[in-house]
């Protein structure tokens, strides 16, 4: 279950005395029991819904698949391992940033490059953070 999903629809989780309830207000939304250290719901299917939201099927099988390209999507769809119509694949961020590469630093003119012959010759930082 994602955390971040209930806060966005205005709930809230509360857990103790070995029960974890969602809620929204004062109304108890889902609840589950505490199993040693799982929390199992029990579910009644006649009253179960479904939030389900239209998503990109190509972007998906995309990122199922490694972040394969729109020329191996269309590869398998044509060899029937996809079923799903694959169409004009979205930009990817993560398909860019996984293609940068690091510049490595200059080689070192001491007999030693791990080993600096004064303070601060090389600085290391992460400097690609948030």
């Amino acid at each position: 279950m994602s955390c971040a999903a209930f806060e966005e629809e205005g709930l809230e989780g509360r857990w103790g005395k070995g029960i974890m309830k969602i809620m929204k207000g004062s109304l108890t939304v889902f609840k589950a029991d505490r199993k040693r250290n799982l929390c199992v719901c029990s579910v009644n299917y006649d009253i179960l819904a479904a939030s389900v939201t239209d998503y990109d099927k190509t972007s998906l099988w995309h990122k199922r698949l490694g972040h394969i390209s729109l020329k191996g999507l269309e590869l398998l769809q044509k060899e029937g391992v996809l079923i799903d119509k694959i169409e004009k694949l979205k930009f990817c961020d993560e398909c860019v940033m996984g293609k940068q590469h690091k510049v490595q630093f200059p080689a070192s003119q001491t007999p030693n490059p791990s080993f600096s012959s004064s303070i601060l010759d090389y600085v290391h930082a992460d400097v690609w953070g948030p």
